[in-house]
């Protein structure tokens, strides 16, 4: 990303490096001699715009890659495991079912 001659690598950048860097060209703030308290910097914004931005490439990646949900449900479904073939006689599925366990993406759990 391209801005006034700064280039930033990704647009939640952006924030962070003017606000770390913005006050060296504009004094954002009036130095007085009475003690004072410096607010913490909050990364609110940033936090926010990285999870707009995350939303937003994961829908699109859903999108273009036709992503659907599994119809398989934990615990109620049984799947067939595929065996290795040892010759032409054997099955290329393990003949009993195996019960549904968990799944983590396209991990899938099963137990006998």
């Amino acid at each position: 990303m391209f801005f006034f001659g700064i280039t930033v690598q990704h647009p939640t950048l952006l924030h962070m490096f003017l606000q770390q860097n913005f006050c060296l060209v504009v004094p954002s703030h009036v130095r007085v001699k009475l003690p004072q308290v410096e607010p913490e910097p909050t990364n609110d914004v940033v936090r926010a715009t990285d999870r707009q931005s995350k939303t937003k490439m994961k829908h699109y990646a859903e999108k273009k890659h036709s992503f659907k949900q599994s119809p398989i449900r934990v615990g109620d479904d049984s799947v067939l495991v595929r065996q290795n073939k040892i010759n032409k006689l054997f099955p290329p599925y393990d003949p009993k079912p195996f019960k549904f366990i968990s799944d983590k993406g396209s991990l899938i759990t099963a137990r006998a």
